[in-house]
């Protein structure tokens, strides 16, 4: 699994193979790279249920620290992706450390101001992402504007956005696109 030997396996296969040997699994971080790995082909596939079972043993039983804030993030993610925002909520709730480098603070403030904007909470979304500048801030602000029919912050936040580029003069990228079609 971790040396690229499953990735030639269908998805299902690998999963269960790795249902029939689990007691097999090595305890420490192999162990854990391995089912995180297991985990990303699952979401390639979207079978995000059983990404997220994974992952979610993982943070529960296996993982402490920076190393069960990450895969936290990760999980929540998932449940994101899933139309899951309650759970990715409390799943950021409970895997909080307090000792995290920035960008994963960032990552995991992103990620719970999806999960409460999806929640039908913009406000408290927008409160927590109030002093975020980063372009990835830019984005989920506007998102949460647009769909909440905020127009005045939808142009704002756009304008901020498109202010940032290098040559304004550049063609609009995918990422622009998809969130300036929004």
């Amino acid at each position: 699994f971790n040396n690229g030997g499953a990735d030639k396996l269908p998805p299902l296969e690998a999963l269960a193979i790795y249902y029939e040997f689990r007691e097999l699994t090595p305890i420490e971080e192999a162990g854990d790279q391995m089912i995180r790995n297991l985990a990303d082909r699952l979401v390639k596939v979207d079978l995000l249920e059983r990404a997220s079972g994974l992952l979610a043993h993982q943070v529960q039983y296996r993982l402490s620290g920076f190393e069960r804030s990450r895969v936290g993030a990760r999980l929540a993610l998932i449940y994101l992706l899933n139309k899951q925002p309650r759970k990715a909520l409390d799943t950021l709730e409970v895997t909080g450390y307090g000792n995290n480098p920035k960008k994963l603070n960032e990552t995991r403030a992103l990620l719970t101001a999806r999960a409460l904007a999806d929640l039908k909470e913009p406000d408290r979304a927008m409160k927590l992402l109030e002093d975020e500048d980063s372009v990835e801030a830019q984005h989920m602000k506007l998102s949460i504007s647009w769909d909440n029919k905020q127009w005045k912050d939808v142009i704002r936040f756009a304008e901020d956005i498109m202010s940032r580029r290098e040559d304004p003069s550049e063609p609009v990228n995918p990422v622009e696109t998809e969130t300036l079609n929004k």
